[in-house]
């Protein structure tokens, strides 16, 4: 190194290094275009399920319910023009495996059965220690029931 140019040296010298050293060239990237925000989906920002605590307490509150020992639903008609639905369960349920399971159930009924259902309400489902053992088909079937009994509307025969 250059004692003259003082710290300046030592990088001038490394510069030199990096000019002289071979390097690989990495493979060119490959650039996707990116859609415009409009087209993004938030899950969390869905309209169509409820998140929000307050919306959870004013349908315990004011909704009616239906009970049985694998489903509990709760129901309250909405200004909105869209139904949407909340799935939750307690730590009675059992672990985080068993609960997942269980609003994984409750879901998967749902997604059969909402095309039923007439627009404007809004619905809770809450597992209970059932849940976790039975089969979608049960749970379907028992969801069916208290939505005909809540909302006024019978499925459609299959």
């Amino acid at each position: 190194m250059e004692k003259s140019g003082g710290r300046f040296a030592f990088f001038a010298a490394r510069q030199k290094k990096a000019d002289t050293a071979v390097f690989q060239t990495a493979p060119a990237l490959v650039l996707r275009p990116v859609p415009d925000r409009k087209e993004w989906k938030d899950p969390m920002k869905d309209p169509l399920i409820i998140r929000e605590n307050r919306d959870f307490v004013r349908l315990y509150k004011r909704g009616k319910s239906q009970v049985d020992p694998l489903l509990v639903t709760y129901a309250l008609k909405s200004r909105r023009s869209c139904t949407r639905v909340g799935v939750t369960a307690s730590k009675k349920v059992g672990g985080a495996v068993q609960r997942n399971r269980a609003k994984r159930v409750i879901r998967a009924a749902w997604r059969e059965l909402a095309p039923t259902v007439p627009e404007g309400y809004d619905l809770i489902f809450v597992a209970r220690g059932r849940t976790t053992t039975c089969k979608m088909q049960q749970v379907r079937r028992v969801m069916a029931i208290h939505l005909q009994r809540l909302t006024g509307v019978r499925e459609a025969e299959r």
